[in-house]
């Protein structure tokens, strides 16, 4: 029974002074309540190893049930190796995976390794032991299953991480894996890639990326990954120059022999894995990861500037697959505006990516091109690049993704997109010059021959599908007559070779129109503008429209972009139309113009997809 105070009054002070000592040991400690925040309850819920704070209060319990020290944790990790009374096997196995995790964070690094495969293992059985009673093994969202989910990619992250810092490239990772660890590699993508041609594996949660809008993942069953390999190694023609990024799931396994297995999964062709034989889960992916590693190597910045006023992009202009071909998705071909490049679709391109309706339907392609060349050789450029491309990757054109390609441009990009979509006649050639074709053809060389058809005459693809414009200057630009246009004409630089041919008509014709710059093409009073606006569309194709609008007018003769008006962009036969309000030229990076795209696609898929 405890003192009371006038007992204790009683005492000398030397009394006093033993009573107090003893006290402490003695005395209740106070409890209290009182409010926090959401937030902070969250953050106390989920705390843990694996966030890189302390063992979690679950697991920490645990070991003071059994009776062991929380400050000494090795103990505790050799007694959770074994069953434990009253305890359930999910429950030990996650405690000692955490405690493993946690003391491989903070022990001698030539262990840690050693330590993070232990932990993933210990989660990984413990998806076996989940399940008490018949019942509970009907609950597919056992709280136990998602947390041993959880816990294997977190250790399976940081044991592949550490081995990625000792090796050299992926095939020195593989032999890395096996010799140390005695784990098999089990490469279950459909792909034409083996893992050893890769030169570099990221974890792809451990990368942080700025610069884009979103980052699509799918939580699930195991870790995802980068893989790049490097140009010095050598890039397949059509893909990007830059490297090659791939993205890969790692799915850790244990096989019927009882050997420990690392299968790779493609996230973009494979939803769900079996991490046992009964459970079958989601498979982790990040869907931006491996595009925004590419777009990181990339130096587009520098290429727009050499475009526009160089027109020298040597060896990067054409166009680009961002993933391996697949004969059985239609493809979207995004063309870039003037003074720009590829760069420019990162946020419409990702967003496809991390659309799973979207990307089992459609491949993206980008195209790249010298924007400072005059605008009837880019569009000969970007019509011969559709023919070669298709034709190179499908030499018998029979694959359904050769039979309906989509094309999106932006700015001068769409003016082109709609150029390929034209018929010519010989309206062009009569723009610009005196003499009949006919007559002047016989003079010329067979490649001057080749290039003038090219240039002047021209029939519309047959095999696009589908186009949508976006912000494009379809009858020109007010801003290609202002000082502005007229300085950045004043810099550009027009092909030698275009100029040589036009030389060489001149000798057997009057020159109506000079060779012009692309900024002097986009002018609205140029002839060469004047004319394709007016040339017929291939019929029965479908288009739309997307444009912003800054003036804040209620009378569509006044709206622009600030750089392009209604009246340019607007097509009366479109589909369907979109006028974003306060979006300026840059329109193509507004989240509404990418919903209205994905609206485009979703609803018009041809394919079908997988």
């Amino acid at each position: 029974m405890m003192p009371t105070r006038r007992a204790l009054q009683g005492l000398p002070l030397a009394g006093l002074g033993l009573v107090a000592a003893l006290l402490p040991g003695c005395a209740s400690r106070t409890v209290e309540a009182a409010s926090r925040s959401l937030a902070v309850t969250i953050r106390t819920t989920t705390s843990s190893a694996y966030a890189g704070e302390t063992v979690s209060d679950r697991t920490l319990a645990l070991v003071d049930r059994v009776g062991l020290s929380t400050t000494v944790l090795q103990p505790a990790i050799d007694r959770f190796a074994r069953p434990l009374p009253d305890v359930t096997d999910a429950d030990r196995l996650l405690a000692r995976a955490e405690l493993l995790f946690y003391t491989a964070c903070r022990g001698a690094a030539a262990a840690a390794p050693a330590r993070y495969l232990a932990a993933a293992v210990d989660a990984l059985a413990a998806l076996q032991h989940d399940c008490d009673t018949p019942e509970r093994a009907r609950l597919q969202l056992a709280p136990e299953r998602g947390r041993a989910l959880a816990a294997n990619a977190h250790a399976l992250t940081a044991w592949l991480h550490a081995c990625c810092q000792h090796a050299t490239d992926a095939a020195d990772l593989v032999r890395i894996l096996q010799r140390d660890f005695g784990i098999a590699i089990r490469d279950d993508r459909s792909s034409a890639w083996q893992l050893a041609d890769f030169d570099r594996i990221e974890c792809a949660d451990l990368l942080e990326f700025s610069g884009l809008r979103h980052r699509y993942r799918r939580a699930g069953a195991g870790v995802p990954l980068v893989l790049t390999r490097e140009p010095e190694r050598g890039i397949p023609k059509h893909l990007t120059p830059e490297a090659v990024t791939r993205a890969a799931t790692a799915v850790l396994r244990r096989e019927a022999d009882g050997r420990l297995a690392l299968a790779l999964h493609d996230p973009r062709r494979t939803a769900t894995v079996a991490v046992l034989d009964d459970v079958e889960a989601p498979l982790a992916a990040d869907f931006t990861a491996p595009f925004a590693r590419l777009l990181a190597r990339a130096n587009l910045e520098d290429l727009e500037n050499s475009s526009f006023f160089r027109a020298d992009i040597a060896g990067h202009e054409g166009l680009f697959l961002l993933e391996d071909y697949d004969p059985g998705r239609q493809p979207i071909v995004m063309v870039h505006g003037l003074w720009s490049s590829p760069l420019t679709w990162r946020d419409l391109t990702n967003d496809v990516f991390g659309d799973a309706t979207l990307h089992g339907d459609y491949q993206v392609w980008h195209y790249f091109y010298a924007t400072g060349v005059p605008l009837l050789e880019n569009a000969r450029r970007l019509r011969e690049a559709l023919i070669r491309t298709r034709a190179d990757l499908d030499p018998e054109l029979d694959d359904p993704a050769s039979r309906g390609i989509v094309l999106i441009g932006h700015s001068m990009g769409g003016l082109l997109s709609r150029m390929v979509l034209q018929r010519s006649g010989d309206r062009v050639w009569q723009t610009l010059f005196d003499a009949r074709f006919d007559d002047v053809e016989p003079h010329l060389e067979d490649r001057d021959r080749e290039l003038a058809r090219g240039l002047y005459f021209w029939e519309p693809l047959p095999f696009v599908d589908r186009a949508v414009f976006i912000a494009a200057p379809l009858r020109g630009s007010e801003l290609a007559d202002s000082w502005i246009g007229r300085l950045g004409s004043s810099l550009m630089y027009v092909p030698r070779r275009l100029r040589a041919l036009v030389n060489r008509i001149r000798d057997r014709s009057g020159v109506k129109v000079e060779v012009p710059t692309s900024v002097d093409e986009l002018s609205m009073q140029h002839p060469v503008m004047r004319t394709v606006s007016q040339l017929p569309m291939r019929a029965g194709l479908p288009y739309h429209t997307i444009m912003g609008n800054v003036s804040g007018s209620q009378n569509n003769e006044d709206w622009t972009d600030g750089i392009v008006p209604y009246r340019s962009s607007r097509l009366a036969d479109a589909k369907s139309e979109l006028v974003v309000p306060g979006a300026g030229h840059d329109v193509h990076f507004d989240p509404r113009t990418s919903a209205e795209v994905r609206r485009i696609l979703r609803t018009t898929a041809r394919l079908g997809g997988r």
